[in-house]
């Protein structure tokens, strides 16, 4: 890790946890900084899941609405 260097990550939730957190305190941190990247990855993770699910749901819902329509139709 160099904080002279502008970080590029392929990934966008890494990317995001260090952008959180702030790239400078990574690098220039007395303690380990795993445990909090980790942490704050895993949060990401988690809305990341949990609005895939949302989107999902709402996905299917759209579905049954459209599919019931057709039904009465006939």
């Amino acid at each position: 890790m160099n904080p002279y260097k502008k970080p590029h990550y392929e990934n966008k939730l890494v990317s995001q946890a260090v952008h959180d957190i702030g790239y400078l305190n990574l690098c220039t941190a007395e303690h380990d900084m795993f445990s909090r990247f980790e942490h704050v990855y895993n949060i990401l993770l988690q809305r990341e899941k949990d609005e895939f699910k949302i989107e999902s749901t709402l996905s299917s819902i759209c579905l049954s609405q459209n599919v019931i329509k057709q039904i009465e139709a006939k």
